[in-house]
């Protein structure tokens, strides 16, 4: 049974209920109305997987020779060694965004559209393997948290721990469908702009309840790690046990506004 059909039978009742002639009308009234109001409130969009995506390049650095050094039999040697290693516990993901707002019926047939020529909105990925529950979206919690860490194999007193890699409230304000998310209040990180730290492409922690939600803020061809122009920047956590083979699948979710 639809919203509107419930709303027909509920005033049914009480027009049974009631003799009052006037007043079963007001009541049918009341009752269609709120039953309109709770229909269009379902239908209202939230995000949703995109229409498509393609990866155009999958890179790691390529390992470089041994740093070569003689020294003569009976000396000792004193180093200072500087190394980067790449980590095996994040990935990385950019790109850029293109896309349209539209009336459509459940079948996506479309009655209009609009192109969107300057990008806003959010791009989100999880590990949960159905929809996420955007009606009960929020910042993300310590106790959340951890138990994401717990479920990759990490440790929350790692330098590169969900928690110390997400340690600032530091993001605009914007809904999440219906929810509004208020500034600075998610644990939050911001990625690189060539190479070097920046105050752009922010990313943050919510949670539907069930899963952790990774929630990057889109930007409108800014510049970004490379020094080349995107949308967005977000780095998500791979399972951190030494010699998984197994990387970890999210699912991806987009709104533009």
């Amino acid at each position: 049974m639809d919203c509107l059909q419930q709303g027909k039978e509920e005033a049914r009742k009480m027009r049974a209920k009631n003799q009052d002639r006037n007043t079963a009308r007001i009541l049918t009234a009341t009752l269609l109305l709120l039953a309109l109001a709770v229909c269009a409130y379902a239908d209202f969009p939230v995000p949703t997987g995109p229409d498509y995506m393609t990866n155009t390049s999958t890179q790691s650095p390529l390992p470089t020779g041994g740093y070569d050094l003689t020294t003569g039999g009976g000396t000792i040697t004193w180093l200072n060694i500087n190394a980067t290693t790449q980590n095996p516990r994040w990935k990385a993901y950019v790109g850029n965004i293109s896309g349209q707002l539209a009336l459509q019926d459940a079948s996506k047939n479309t009655v209009y559209n609009w192109n969107i020529s300057s990008m806003e909105g959010e791009i989100y990925s999880t590990r949960k393997t159905t929809l996420v529950d955007w009606d009960s979206i929020s910042c993300a919690n310590l106790a959340q948290i951890q138990a994401e860490e717990t479920a990759l194999n990490m440790t929350s007193s790692s330098e590169d721990s969900i928690i110390s890699t997400f340690s600032k409230k530091s993001h605009a304000q914007f809904y999440a469908g219906l929810t509004l998310i208020e500034a600075d209040s998610c644990n939050s990180t911001n990625l690189y702009v060539n190479s070097q730290e920046s105050s752009d492409f922010a990313e943050l922690l919510l949670h539907d309840g069930s899963y952790i939600v990774y929630t990057a803020l889109i930007e409108d061809a800014i510049t970004g790690f490379d020094g080349n122009q995107y949308d967005f920047q977000m780095i998500l956590p791979d399972s951190g046990l030494e010699g998984s083979q197994t990387p970890e699948t999210y699912y991806f979710y987009v709104e533009l506004i």
